[in-house]
C-alpha cells in the first residue's frame, strides 16, 4: 500500500512540475499540442503494444477473454446511455460531446496503470492493458465519431489513426 501512495504523491509531483512549466510560459501552448501530438502518436501506441508483449499464458488467456467480454458489456451499456440521453435532452450535438466523451473514457492509464503496478505487479498492469483494449478501440472509434458528431463520420480518421493502430497490433502481439 506504501507503493501505490508514493506512485500517487511522484504523479502529483510530475503534475505539479508541468503546471510551474506553464505558468513560467516555458511550455507555452503551442509546445503543450506538440507534447499532447507526441503522447497520443507516438509514446500511446507504443505503451499499448508494449504491455501486450508478453509470453502466452492459457489462464492469462481465459481471463483476458472474460475482461474483454465484461469490458464490452459494462462499455455498450454506457454507449446506449448516451444515445438515450442525447435524443431526451435535444441539446444541440456538439454541446454534449465532450462531457459524454468523459463518462465513457477516463484517464485510467496515466494514474492508474501506475498504482495497478505498485499494488499487483506486472500482472495487474497486463490485465489493465486487457481492458484498455476494448476502450482503446472504442476511443479511437466511437470516441472520434462523438467528438466530431457535427461532421460526417470519417472512417478513414476513426480506423487509421495511431491509437486504433496501436490497439490492434498490441492485441496481435499477444494472441501469436
Amino acid at each position: 500500500m506504501q507503493q501505490a501512495i508514493l506512485e500517487i504523491i511522484v504523479l502529483f509531483i510530475i503534475m505539479f512540475f508541468g503546471y510551474i512549466l506553464g505558468k513560467n510560459d516555458i511550455v507555452d501552448e503551442k509546445m503543450s499540442n506538440k507534447l499532447s501530438t507526441l503522447v497520443l502518436s507516438g509514446t500511446f501506441p507504443a505503451l499499448i503494444i508494449a504491455s501486450m508483449d508478453r509470453d502466452f499464458d492459457m489462464t492469462m488467456f481465459k481471463n483476458s477473454v472474460i475482461l474483454i467480454l465484461f469490458s464490452i458489456f459494462i462499455l455498450l451499456a454506457v454507449v446506449v446511455y448516451i444515445e438515450i440521453e442525447t435524443k431526451v435532452r435535444k441539446n444541440p450535438p456538439g454541446e454534449m460531446s465532450a462531457r459524454h466523451f468523459l463518462m465513457l473514457f477516463g484517464n485510467t492509464s496515466f494514474m492508474g496503470i501506475p498504482v495497478l503496478n505498485a499494488l499487483y505487479g506486472s500482472d495487474g498492469v497486463f490485465y489493465a492493458a486487457v481492458i484498455n483494449i476494448v476502450c482503446n478501440f472504442l476511443m479511437f472509434s466511437y470516441g472520434i465519431f462523438l467528438l466530431c458528431r457535427d461532421e460526417h463520420p470519417n472512417f478513414r480518421k476513426i480506423f487509421l489513426n495511431p491509437g486504433f493502430i496501436g490497439t490492434i497490433i498490441g492485441f496481435l502481439l499477444f494472441v501469436t
